[in-house]
């Protein structure tokens, strides 16, 4: 009724990987293209000396065919080459650990755009992309930056005008205190004041109120020194934005797709038939600007003008429409 069914059943000769994997499969494409990439600016990262270590070529097909697949973690991409006969396969049944894995991604990754520019060629030479139609879109990813810890326009716009505004009194007194210096150095009058005055009086005078002064030129020069730093955040948050994080300037709190606001980034990518032709992080929260500088991506990327773009209603604006146009 039933075919044999043995789990522990072994093989005499085991079966080859390479008879698995179809032949239109996603992983022999980026074996391929891995194959034929210049990776020499890698390779001179390794020592001469010491243990062997790993090929980069097998770490980036399994680094690469990981990303394509969604699996962006070390861990679990260090699982998959032992569960997973694809992943098997592309890494010829060795089995780096997930720290070997990040290591590579961390410390030999470092000239990326170069890669994915040789990869991107690869494909366009094989006929697998045009640049005829462009799919366009993006997504919002977590900073490595605490929420408290976010500089708001407003909030620094609203300190600008206090510290002015304290400048202002702290100049007013100061005038104050110079009035009373010229009544007290004053010329002599013939005017009788009824107290009797000493120089012992005038000097204790004359010498509290440069004790004053000095303390109102030490509060001027600290609150000068604040609005400067409040300048300072304005001109790293730029223009175009109404936040910044303290912690890592190009983060900006923006609205998750998980439906809550944190500081992130607005990654962009540009694709054909599932290929990336471009990408961008960005700091802007939503897309319209973005429609422009991801087109310039693609055209330098590709030396190629897009026919037509698909994009979703974030980037409708008239100026997109007439970018487009032309």
């Amino acid at each position: 009724m039933f075919k044999p069914y043995v789990q522990s059943q072994g093989q005499l000769l085991p079966q080859s990987l390479e008879e698995s994997i179809a032949a239109d499969h996603l992983a022999r494409l980026i074996s391929h293209a891995v194959d034929h990439l210049n990776i020499s600016a890698i390779e001179r990262l390794y020592a001469t000396n010491g243990q062997h270590a790993y090929h980069p070529s097998m770490l980036l097909k399994v680094l690469i065919y990981g990303y394509a697949s969604g699996i962006r973690s070390s861990r679990k991409l260090a699982d998959k080459l032992n569960e997973d006969i694809v992943f098997m396969w592309l890494a010829g049944r060795q089995t780096p650990d997930f720290r070997t894995i990040a290591d590579f991604r961390k410390d030999k990754l470092a000239d990326f755009k170069t890669l994915f520019e040789q990869v991107l060629a690869t494909c366009m030479d094989i006929g697998l992309i045009r640049v005829g139609t462009i799919s366009l879109d993006g997504s919002k990813i977590l900073a490595s930056a605490s929420k408290n810890k976010m500089q708001y326009r407003k909030q620094l716009l609203k300190r600008k005008i206090n510290l002015k505004e304290k400048i202002d009194q702290i100049i007013k007194e100061a005038d104050d205190l110079d009035a009373e210096e010229e009544r007290l150095y004053g010329s002599q009058t013939m005017n009788r004041t009824g107290i009797v005055i000493t120089k012992e009086k005038v000097a204790a005078s004359i010498k509290k109120i440069q004790k004053k002064k000095q303390t109102l030129n030490k509060h001027k020069a600290i609150t000068k020194a604040q609005l400067s730093s409040i300048k300072q955040k304005e001109k790293t948050m730029r223009k175009d934005r109404n936040s910044y994080s303290s912690t890592d300037a190009d983060a900006t709190l923006m609205m998750m797709k998980e439906g809550y606001i944190a500081p992130g980034y607005n990654i962009q990518l540009a694709t054909e038939h599932q290929v990336i032709l471009g990408y961008g992080v960005f700091s802007d929260r939503n897309d319209q600007k973005l429609l422009k500088p991801m087109m310039e991506e693609v055209t330098a990327r590709t030396k190629r003008k897009p026919e037509s773009v698909l994009a979703d209603a974030g980037y409708g604006r008239k100026m997109n429409y007439r970018y487009l146009k032309h």
